[in-house]
């Protein structure tokens, strides 16, 4: 099924001058909403059909025919409003943009697709290739477009790090059957041609608080143990949660803070076991300082405030297009 993604390399870039995108004319507008239409019907199709051939039939169509119109002269320009299924976020500076969409396969799991527009005034693209299957577990390393975690983008976010801009991507993964997932990860590009993910600026700093040994009896009361302090360094972060829980990630730009619902086990032990886990009504963030993310254990929102959820318009409700936070 990684085939399909192959389907936007035969187009990586059709022009070597690197022009920005001008204003649409009427009638390249024209021409990409005619094939937006087709797209429509299309969608439906890699959706809702309950034959998985059919599913990625349709998906394969769907790709050739965005690729089709992004191929259209200033296509850049063009938003795409009514494919909600079609997940697109943009960066303040405008540079690129991302596409991704979601498949869900006859195992209740998902296969993701995407490629990064750059802006251009004729059509220059990064494929992103989901190589989610081959990670048994989050990789806590850096990453290319070439094996992509895969996830639905909906958020993101620009920081500078080492004087060069960073950008910081909100995904979301439906997982499979049992547990959902959202990530944070920094992302950058290299020659036009190469998309980098991960990179070391999580912090988080635990403080583990070690039980005093019992005394036998007739015995001085024992001291108690120093606590343990650990800070370790995640290339991305990573909520993994109960499949259907209300879990949500949210930026403040005025106090350059991300919060998040703490989402601890159901049974009050086994932390790392995702599905276990659900809300319980407190929120952690990630506070931005001196170039890194560093964990905040407790946050308080505002009264009466409440993180926003995020979930692809697919398995929700795909007439109506999702929120962008």
């Amino acid at each position: 099924m990684r085939t399909l993604i192959f389907i936007f390399v035969c187009f990586i870039s059709l022009s070597s001058i690197a022009q920005r995108s001008t204003k649409l004319s009427s009638s390249q507008r024209g021409e990409i909403m005619l094939i937006e239409k087709k797209m429509q019907r299309i969608g439906a199709q890699f959706l809702a059909d309950s034959n998985q051939e059919i599913r990625l039939k349709g998906t394969r169509e769907f790709i050739k025919l965005l690729v089709e119109a992004l191929k259209i002269e200033n296509s850049f320009q063009y938003k795409f409003d009514s494919l909600p299924y079609l997940a697109t976020i943009m960066p303040e500076d405008s540079s690129f943009r991302i596409f991704t969409f979601q498949i869900v396969l006859q195992n209740i799991t998902f296969r993701h697709y995407g490629a990064i527009q750059l802006n251009r005034k004729n059509i220059k693209l990064i494929p992103l290739r989901d190589f989610s299957d081959t990670f048994p577990t989050t990789p806590q390393f850096t990453i290319t477009n070439k094996n992509w975690l895969g996830a639905v983008y909906y958020r993101i976010i620009t920081k500078k790090v080492n004087d060069k801009p960073i950008y910081f991507l909100f995904g979301f993964d439906q997982n499979d059957i049992l547990a959902d997932k959202k990530y944070i990860e920094a992302m950058w590009i290299e020659k036009d041609s190469i998309a980098k993910f991960g990179m070391p600026i999580f912090e988080k700093t635990t403080t583990e608080i070690i039980p005093s040994r019992p005394s036998k009896f007739g015995d001085a009361p024992a001291r108690p143990e120093p606590p343990i302090v650990k800070t370790k360094i995640y290339y991305r972060y990573v909520l993994e949660y109960r499949k259907g829980s209300s879990v949500s990630i949210k930026y403040d730009k005025s106090k350059d803070l991300i919060t998040h619902d703490h989402t601890p086990p159901m049974d009050g032990k086994n932390k790392d076991i995702g599905f276990i886990k659900v809300p319980d009504g407190t929120y952690e963030g990630l506070q931005w300082t001196k170039d890194k993310w560093v964990w905040v254990e407790y946050v308080k929102l505002a009264d009466k405030e409440t993180n926003g959820e995020f979930r692809p318009a697919p398995l929700n409700n795909r007439e109506k297009i999702p929120p962008r936070e």
